[in-house]
């Protein structure tokens, strides 16, 4: 190729528009080659040219990662599913020179060098409406005996902070209720609950269930992503996955003010009732209220559940 000779292709080629959901990237090289120490790393460009790029990967060539096909030539490249996950944005590969070295004399091939390997991602595709979601993450043993020696708010704001740095997503969309647990599987451990606040404008924004997911793969590949970089989201236990959780009291808080209103009201009248009328049968108020509740759980039953357990159709 123009910028390395030891270079004969690479797939997807310089500054093609890419697929961010693409699983791997190529490199072709003119000898036989072995992978070696050196470093390759995707970045994304910063729109401010005096920045440097937003880390998305980076690990060595003998990591394990990486693989060399048949032909020996040919070196095969993973791609995580958070990596290019900005729609209408542009990456690079950086390439360190000893990221593979000859088969026949183990000398160190030139590599990459920044802004060569561009690729640019599609726009994004309008995605389908996710309300916002919680998930709960595990602290190592050093984070958790941190998390206690400071304040617990700073501790969540700074991590809000690099996340939404490492995502990379604005800070309005990621927050925190400041709950958190002892982990039952790991009592030295401490599980921390965030929030993934849902998209305005689904056509410009990643919706939160996306996030939620490339955080997943962050955590998961922390070793190899910007988060083992940072302060805070360094000492996130990557053995442990990012599971959802459920706000009920967030998810279901219209249902309960109308619960709570309704149930009032039902108080009222049974008083009113029973003061102009105290020989009279007033519970009969209380037992019509719970027969329409029954009636209208039935209801919503049928119309919105009932295709997950069709055997309860018919008795319902």
């Amino acid at each position: 190729s123009e910028f390395n000779p030891a270079i004969e292709s690479v797939k997807p080629s310089i500054n093609e528009v890419i697929d961010p959901l693409i699983k791997e990237i190529t490199i072709k090289y003119t000898i036989p080659v072995k992978l070696f120490t050196g470093n390759v790393s995707i970045f994304q460009l910063n729109d401010d040219k005096y920045k440097p790029g937003l880390l998305r990967q980076t690990f060595s060539g003998d990591s394990k990662l990486c693989t060399i096909g048949s032909d020996n030539h040919t070196v095969h490249i993973p791609i995580f599913e958070s990596t290019f996950n900005q729609q209408n944005s542009t990456y690079y590969v950086l390439v360190e020179n000893n990221f593979v070295i000859s088969q026949e004399r183990d000398e160190p091939l030139i590599g990459i060098r920044k802004n060569i390997w561009t690729l640019s991602t599609k726009p994004l595709k309008t995605a389908q409406h996710s309300d916002s979601v919680t998930g709960l993450l595990r602290l190592n043993e050093e984070g958790s005996s941190k998390f206690f020696q400071m304040n617990h708010s700073i501790f969540f704001k700074n991590m809000i902070q690099e996340f939404a740095k490492v995502i990379p997503v604005t800070e309005q969309r990621l927050s925190a209720s400041g709950k958190w647990q002892y982990d039952p599987t790991s009592p030295k451990k401490v599980l921390l609950s965030f929030n993934i606040i849902e998209a305005k404008d689904h056509t410009i924004e990643l919706n939160s269930q996306i996030i939620f997911d490339d955080i997943s793969t962050l955590i998961k590949k922390k070793g190899f992503t910007a988060l083992s970089f940072n302060e805070y989201t360094s000492l996130i236990d990557e053995s442990a996955p990012f599971t959802m959780t459920r706000d009920y009291i967030n998810e279901f808080y219209p249902l309960i003010i109308i619960f709570v209103v309704g149930l009032a009201v039902i108080i009222v009248l049974y008083v009113l009732a029973r003061r102009k009328n105290p020989n009279a049968r007033n519970s009969v108020i209380i037992e019509t209220c719970f027969i329409m509740q029954d009636i209208a759980v039935d209801l919503a039953f049928i119309l919105l559940k009932v295709k997950n357990t069709p055997h309860l159709f018919i008795p319902t």
